[in-house]
């Protein structure tokens, strides 16, 4: 009888210890400075084709060409490039903010230098609610140029005061 209560005491005090002790292991060292990050505005792609990012992009109508873009129009973008594995040849991109040129009546990529109007090489979702979140598939070729070349590519969104472009922003300067 007294070994059978000494059991459920200290089955009892085992669970309460475990309930009130610490949820940290101490050997795990957890560092008392904050962690911190750095952003860069291209990530390259390691071995196994990891995904590339592009951006913030800011989209602005000085840097439309020709111009003159939409002065009061403004915003960013991310051009994200999945080169290989799964789902290869996948270009997703956001839309944050885009304001000032209400309503955007088209969006793409476009291959140009800065300072060059180029040739649209995929037409983008309209980021018509300022902003947008989408991906374009079976884009491997594309893919790849833009790979090669990120500085030759722009986004831009059109509205119908600038139908050759409100605002732009070069994948990479």
């Amino acid at each position: 009888m007294i070994t059978r209560r000494l059991s459920a005491t200290l089955a009892i005090a085992s669970l309460v210890l475990v309930a009130c002790g610490s949820d940290q292991d101490p050997a795990i060292d957890v560092p008392t400075d904050e962690a911190t990050t750095t952003t860069t505005s291209r990530v390259e792609p390691a071995a196994g084709g990891q995904t590339m990012t592009f951006g913030p992009i800011e989209l602005t109508g000085d840097a439309e060409v020709p111009g003159p873009g939409d002065e009061d129009g403004a915003g960013q973008a991310h051009v994200y490039l999945e080169p290989e594995g799964e789902p290869a040849g996948t270009i997703c991109y956001d839309f944050i903010g885009i304001d000032g040129i209400e309503p955007a009546t088209a969006a793409h990529i476009h291959q140009g230098e800065v300072g060059e109007a180029g040739g649209v090489v995929l037409p983008l979702e309209t980021p018509s609610e300022g902003s947008l979140d989408a991906c374009a598939q079976d884009q491997a070729e594309l893919v790849a140029k833009i790979a090669a070349n990120p500085a030759g590519f722009y986004i831009n969104v059109h509205n119908e005061d600038f139908p050759e472009g409100a605002v732009r922003g070069q994948l990479e300067e």
